[in-house]
């Protein structure tokens, strides 16, 4: 695991991914196409985390007006040779 991460993370996606889980740049840009906006705003994305083999982000997603309500969304997609193979979503 060490030898690979080395091969394609930066020093510091080194140690974002394996002290704290978070997402590495190569990893973020197969995900960001899966965020949703629902508004001008662009996505809201709370988190994103990785575990090399799935990444799991958290997006707020706001009801369309008149509500004024929101929720929170969680999707993980399973990666397999840098591509999404498979996507769930919770919320």
């Amino acid at each position: 695991m060490f030898l690979h991460a080395c091969r394609h993370d930066k020093p510091l996606d080194f140690l974002r991914r394996h002290l704290f889980g978070m997402a590495a740049h190569y990893e973020m840009d197969l995900v960001r196409p899966l965020f949703q906006s629902t508004g001008p705003a662009g996505p809201k994305v709370l988190w994103v985390r990785s575990t090399g083999s799935h990444i799991a982000f958290c997006e707020r997603q706001d009801e369309p007006p008149p509500s004024k309500s929101g929720r929170n969304v969680i999707t993980v997609v399973k990666v397999v040779d840098g591509k999404v193979v498979a996507k769930w979503q919770f919320g």
